[in-house]
């Protein structure tokens, strides 16, 4: 069943609602309730759905997103990738080796300068998965081109869809230029005298980063037990050391 949605509409609402629904941005925790594991559901894009409404079944989410892996463009690219039963795959070695091999990624300064072969990228061939309009926007015929454009470079030269804002990256370039700069650029954690409390708060953040990046648990219990269990664990001192070494990198 196919079912359309104005998004702006839906986006509007959602914002409007008195009562948020959480919008999960990973399908891991569905690996648990379908009980499978990490390699299958990264190889398998049938299982990912799976994943995806196990989670919109069991969560009252507002939106459901599929499996966000970069691996794929590297390993399409030719780099070899490692996969586990519990873990995201990783790439394992370098792409480029020699010259003739770095020749081959000017594919990649296309992407980023050649408007043409963007657009190709991010909605298809045209003519076959979309088309031009008379204003340079693009008309998308199909709905099957499944290489997602935000992983693929710059939005500043890619056409607009007919129904989108024609002016959207232009806004967004503004505000990047007139974006004021971090007064603490420059600045390095020196975690010498705080590598236990660290690596104590990391164990906590590993036991509930899942469940509240992807709204699988209630906000309003997890977060306060999340906290609780960080100062237990040392966050204080690593706020305290932090601080005192901003303060010692502003007075120098």
């Amino acid at each position: 069943m196919t079912m359309k949605m104005n998004m702006k509409e839906w986006v509007a609402e959602t914002i409007r609602a008195e009562k948020k629904k959480a919008a999960p941005i990973l399908s891991f925790p569905g690996i648990q309730i379908t009980g499978h594991t990490v390699d299958e559901m990264v190889r398998d894009g049938h299982l990912q759905a799976l994943c995806m409404e196990a989670i919109a079944k069991r969560f009252p989410t507002g939106a459901a997103f599929s499996l966000m892996d970069l691996s794929v463009e590297a390993e399409a690219f030719g780099s070899p990738v490692s996969y586990s039963e519990d873990e995201v795959p990783t790439v394992t070695a370098a792409l480029v080796h020699d010259e003739e091999e770095a020749e081959a990624l000017k594919v990649l300064e296309l992407m980023n300068t050649d408007s043409k072969f963007r657009d190709m990228c991010a909605y298809g061939t045209e003519g076959n998965y979309m088309e031009y309009a008379e204003d340079g926007t693009v008309q998308k015929l199909r709905d099957d081109w499944n290489w997602p454009s935000y992983t693929q470079g710059t939005f500043f030269i890619l056409s607009t869809q007919a129904d989108g804002d024609p002016d959207a990256w232009n806004q967004v370039k503004e505000q990047n230029e007139s974006a004021v700069s971090s007064t603490c650029l420059g600045f390095a954690l020196d975690v010498t005298n705080i590598q236990n409390e660290i690596a104590n708060c990391n164990t906590v953040w590993d036991k509930y980063k899942n469940d509240l990046l992807t709204g699988a648990s209630d906000p309003a219990t997890a977060v306060p037990a999340c906290i609780e269990e960080l100062k237990a664990a040392g966050l204080d001192t690593v706020i305290e050391e932090a601080q005192k070494q901003v303060d010692e990198f502003f007075a120098n």
